[in-house]
């Protein structure tokens, strides 16, 4: 018996001093657990709720517009999202979507990151994605500018750097003496631009330079073709790659004012064929020399077409040794009329050309319309039937041909 009443004893307290000691040991234990957990049932320390960041979140929203608008090809819906107080990017940005609707079978904008900069402009980190209906396929990342703009946040182009001087911007990413070099290379083309045709440029000129290609190509159009070097469109930006710390070509920022130039001066009605044969003249005749044997290599020995053969070409479709004849040919066109005619005629053919509306498209969704307008003002500034202008080009453009042996 007494064995029982020991073994109930240890099961239950015999007084009140132990039931308040295995209370206050109960409550201790359980102060212990909830402090410093227990196994499995471990629980993270207590955290108060976080505050979304309302700029991200507009910021995706806008991304998540932009990206819609692509794949439902609203046009309208798409500029309503860009800067409208940046000018040449607004125009970029309606031709970009243009080719995309045309040209883009599958397309993701997505946000890694944003960071507030000021009250009105915030950076984003994106990655881009698309697919063409042919099948070929981009992706890669970029930082885009949004500022906020009549209480609304639009896309305002990369987060480019930005050098100016007099009426010249270069906006580059992380190129300072690129873009310093490019700068000083642009105010002498602009000089020379000026006194040769007596051109004065309308607006500001806006050179962008870019150290990846992927970046340059298809923030131009999503279907340029990869030997594109450099770019512009009529209210654009001058474009060029400049994947190291070195200012690009002078001759090809020469080239690329060139068609800023001619575009202003036309009302950019000016024939392709036109357009790329008096970008490829100009650096020739401000250095005094021709390279006729390196024009000849380019067109592979031989002329490839009669100039409503070349009309008819479409270059942003061509690979390979077209490209050089193409340019070539159209080279040859420029220096003919220049040579025999004047620099004083050529520009009463672009004055010609002023007198029509500009048609805001792409050069390259116009070529059938630019090139009667081209047509109809050499005949005008010239005096002769067209037919009659290409066949004595041909025949001249064969004798040059063959003295570049």
């Amino acid at each position: 018996m007494n064995d029982k009443r020991g073994r109930r004893s240890a099961s239950r307290p015999s007084s009140r001093r132990g039931t308040a000691a295995a209370l206050a040991a109960a409550l201790a234990l359980s102060l212990s657990l909830a402090v410093f957990g227990c196994g499995s049932r471990q629980k993270a320390p207590f955290q108060p709720a976080q505050p979304l960041d309302p700029t991200r979140q507009t910021i995706e929203h806008v991304v998540a517009e932009r990206r819609n608008a692509v794949l439902n090809h609203d046009r309208n819906a798409f500029l309503a999202t860009v800067d409208g107080e940046n000018p040449t990017f607004f125009v970029e940005q309606g031709h970009w979507f243009d080719d995309a609707a045309r040209t883009v079978d599958t397309y993701t904008l997505q946000v890694r990151n944003v960071e507030q900069v000021s009250a009105t402009e915030a950076r984003a980190s994106l990655q881009e994605s698309f697919q063409l209906k042919d099948g070929d396929r981009h992706s890669f990342d970029y930082e885009a500018v949004y500022r906020l703009r009549d209480g609304f946040w639009k896309a305002s182009d990369y987060a480019f750097e930005e050098l100016r001087q007099d009426s010249v911007s270069v906006r580059h990413w992380d190129r300072p003496r690129a873009a310093q070099g490019a700068l000083q290379d642009e105010l002498s083309n602009l000089a020379w631009l000026k006194q040769t045709f007596g051109w004065q440029p309308a607006t500001d000129i806006v050179i962008k330079l870019y150290p990846q290609q992927d970046p340059f190509l298809y923030s131009i159009k999503p279907s340029l073709p990869t030997w594109v070097g450099g770019w512009n469109e009529f209210g654009e930006a001058i474009k060029y790659r400049a994947p190291r710390d070195t200012a690009p070509p002078a001759d090809g920022l020469l080239h690329e004012s060139t068609h800023h130039m001619l575009s202003e001066l036309s009302n950019d009605n000016a024939s392709y064929w036109l357009q790329e044969g008096l970008a490829t003249w100009t650096p020739g005749a401000r250095a005094g020399h021709f390279d006729m044997a390196a024009t000849r290599s380019r067109m592979g020995d031989r002329l490839r077409w009669t100039l409503p053969e070349l009309e008819a070409q479409d270059l942003e479709s061509m690979e390979g040794p077209d490209v050089g004849a193409y340019y070539a040919e159209s080279f040859l066109v420029v220096k003919y009329l220049m040579d025999t005619y004047g620099v004083d005629r050529f520009k009463a053919v672009s004055a010609e050309l002023l007198k029509h509306p500009a048609n805001p498209v792409t050069a390259a969704e116009k070529t059938s319309e630019t090139n009667q307008l081209t047509r109809a003002a050499l005949e005008k500034a010239l005096g002769i039937p067209f037919d009659r202008f290409a066949a004595d080009w041909y025949a001249w453009a064969k004798a040059q041909v063959g003295q570049a042996h």
